[in-house]
């Protein structure tokens, strides 16, 4: 007669804090039926795995310590990375890649940004230029050349020139 298999609930925070330390890191299965796997490492700390198998090739992902990461964080990231190992993409590579785009997108927004600003100032600046330009060529004004006459009278009295 076959073996008959009951369901397992996940493994719960109680179970995992009872979990003592030997000699070796064991692992314990975390009973989600995705592969999640819990290591017991001498020390005591206690860190979430899954492994994989993609080409032919295995591959091991941590998802980090328990209980700084819990079993619905590591489900969740276990999740994720089983779509990318269905589809025959190494998620370690496929996060790299990621955060690599996301480095040059802000590369990208931060020169677009600079650009914008330096167009702004050079309108600006060309702005100024055209307006002195356009007060050099304009005859001056009744007030100016009084000013102009007074400045030279003063220099005359008090000779020099």
């Amino acid at each position: 007669m076959g073996r008959k298999y009951k369901h397992l609930s996940p493994i719960t925070d109680e179970e995992i804090a009872a979990l003592k330390p030997k000699l070796k890191r064991y692992k314990v299965c975390a009973r989600t039926g995705n592969g999640l796997r819990l290591y017991v490492h001498p020390t005591g700390s206690k860190s979430w795995s899954l492994k994989y198998r993609i080409g032919g090739k295995e591959g091991q992902i941590s998802y980090g310590l328990w209980p700084e990461v819990t079993l619905e964080e590591a489900l969740q990231r276990v999740l994720k990375d089983r779509k990318l190992i269905r589809d025959e993409v190494v998620p370690t590579v496929a996060r790299k890649l990621s955060r690599k785009k996301i480095h040059y997108q802000n590369k990208i927004i931060n020169t677009a940004r600079i650009n914008k600003e330096i167009l702004a100032k050079s309108i600006r600046l060309q702005k100024i230029i055209d307006e002195v330009k356009d007060k050099i060529r304009e005859e001056p004004s009744e007030e100016y050349l009084k000013q102009l006459d007074n400045y030279i009278g003063i220099l005359t009295e008090n000779k020099v020139v």
